[in-house]
């Protein structure tokens, strides 16, 4: 065992030290300030991951979290807000400068201020949980152990009355049927679903047989809309999800057990369908602070074209009346919220609102433009995964070169890289962090770009002879002096 001094945070919110070997050392719920004794749990040749065994000196910013130590997907729990927005601020500038190559000068001219949410737990509209047995709650550190449920923290308070609803069920009823809840709903509308998954690899006709028969033999409908109080229980589903990928990526076969596969959602004062399967934001109120940043930002434009648009909350969102749309996305569920969504935000409107279902990085967006499913676009969102935007994205957004670029993202190290990549062809206004996800590490950035005028650039014909012929000149006086 050895005592370090913890001098900052990792970008996974680990505490960081220097042993006295020289090699860093990552430390889990370590606060720069602090003074502890660790014993190391895992080495590599240039770094070393420790567990903290004593704390000599506490940090001023340590909170007693809510919940057992460490709160399962709330890694930063134990640091006080405010010192959370200190760091996710601090986490977007360093990716800023160190990733994109912005100059510190610059890099704090673009940075605004952090936005803070409205509320710091109980914000989470969507919610997985493992099952393991009789046992329900959320993977532990190692990606394998289940942390049993204790009480909700991030999740909406009706998730935690499903999730008794559910304990108590599989203490009746064991079974090696079910490994996964995922719940999602909306309190403005009261309405919530839930999808069990199985990883059974039998026949589907099998499967799904027994899971009705598990259903209906222990009233777990009625149990969970029992426990709900006022709130609809708008759909129960079941995933058939075998493999690694399908779990990854929430795919597989679904089926409705009961109701529908969808709930409504206010947000910015319209009606939305959000389908199982399709993206969503977690947090409704932060959301709609980054959709009102960006219809500030683009109150000027009329034609918009919405990359990886989900089920077309932002493009919707901001688009005026009579403005035209373009919408692309590879979930074939996100494309049909969108579909309707549209219909209900912007009736009789469909020969100005598109949505596509199509790879955005297979995509070729000039197509679309020279086919007439839109006119040449004022500005592009895109809101991509967390690694970022593909090669071929970036190549088209350079050749388009829209008036205006808004770039959303959930990670400030893939953002900063492909700001990099796009500064040739877009001068960056401004980056604004919005903390989507307090209590985690995670932190969400709306980017605006403005491409550089062609009256901006300074074009100079230089003949080579002359080129050469003064370099040589040069080289001459040098050499004189």
């Amino acid at each position: 065992m050895e005592r370090i001094d913890i001098t900052s945070l990792s970008n996974e919110g680990l505490g960081i030290g220097i042993l006295e070997s020289g090699k860093k050392c990552f430390v889990e719920g370590a606060l720069p300030g602090e003074s502890v004794t660790v014993s190391i749990s895992k080495e590599a040749s240039k770094y070393s991951f420790a567990k903290a065994e004593e704390y000599h000196s506490i940090s001023p910013d340590r909170v007693l979290p809510a919940l057992s130590d460490p709160v399962p997907g709330a890694a930063m729990a134990h640091l006080s807000y405010e010192g959370q927005l200190r760091y996710k601020s601090g986490k977007v500038r360093d990716c800023l400068i160190r990733l994109g190559r912005i100059e510190e000068e610059k890099a704090d001219g673009i940075l605004q201020a952090i936005v803070p949410s409205e509320k710091t737990t109980g914000y989470r509209n969507h919610m997985q949980y493992r099952i393991d047995g009789n046992l329900i709650g959320q993977t532990g550190a190692d990606g394998t152990t289940v942390i049993p449920f204790e009480k909700e923290y991030l999740e909406y308070p009706v998730f935690g009355k499903v999730i008794e609803a559910v304990k108590d069920f599989l203490d009746r009823s064991p079974t090696r049927l079910l490994t996964g809840l995922v719940l999602r709903g909306s309190e403005r509308t009261k309405e919530i679903t839930a999808e069990f998954i199985t990883g059974d690899t039998r026949s589907h006709e099998l499967v799904v047989r027994e899971m009705n028969e598990l259903i209906s033999s222990t009233g777990l409908i009625d149990r969970i809309r029992e426990a709900i109080g006022d709130y609809k229980l708008a759909g129960v589903m079941f995933r058939i999800s075998p493999d690694k990928v399908s779990r990854r990526t929430r795919s597989g076969k679904r089926f409705i057990i009961d109701g529908n596969s969808s709930y409504e959602e206010i947000f910015c004062g319209r009606k939305f369908t959000v389908e199982a399967g399709s993206f969503f934001q977690v947090n409704i109120p932060q959301a709609e602070a980054i959709c009102g940043k960006i219809k500030g930002f683009l109150n000027d434009c009329q034609v918009i074209c919405d990359l990886y648009c989900g089920a077309g909350t932002l493009g919707l969102s901001v688009l005026h009346e009579g403005g035209e749309l373009l919408g692309i996305e590879s979930s074939r569920e996100a494309v049909a919220s969108a579909v309707r969504n549209a219909e209900s935000a912007f009736p009789g409107a469909k020969d100005r609102i598109t949505f596509v279902c199509k790879d955005c990085g297979k995509t070729d967006l000039k197509s679309f433009i020279d086919g007439g499913k839109i006119p040449y676009p004022d500005a592009v969102i895109v809101d991509p995964p967390r690694k970022g935007l593909d090669d071929q994205v970036i190549m088209q957004l350079i050749r388009l070169n829209v008036k205006k670029l808004v770039y959303v993202s959930c990670d400030p190290a893939t953002l900063a890289r492909d700001l990099k990549e796009l500064s040739g062809t877009y001068k960056i206004e401004s980056v604004t962090p919005v903390d989507m996800f307090p209590m985690t590490q995670h932190i969400e950035t709306v980017c605006l770009l403005s491409n550089r005028k062609p009256d901006a650039r300074v074009k100079i014909d230089v003949d080579l002879e002359d080129y050469y012929r003064i370099k040589d000149e040069q080289k001459k006086n040098k050499a004189s002096e």
